[in-house]
């Protein structure tokens, strides 16, 4: 997965893009608020493991992010 900063993941896999991630945190009355805005696998990868590291990533990097 390569990283672009600021919640923008592509995923790569044999030197092709097979899924991507866009994620956020926003400030909400002091508060931070933890944004999924897309979550997408091409379907040929579909219900197999790359969508549960997908997930995983992103539980990840909404942890991490203060």
């Amino acid at each position: 997965m390569n990283d672009f900063s600021k919640g923008f993941v592509l995923v790569e896999e044999g030197g092709e893009y097979i899924g991507r991630l866009e994620l956020s945190i926003r400030e909400y009355e002091d508060r931070n608020i933890r944004y999924v805005h897309l979550y997408y696998l091409i379907p040929e990868i579909r219900g197999k493991v790359k969508g549960t590291e997908l997930h995983n990533y992103a539980k990840e990097f909404l942890r991490i992010i203060k």
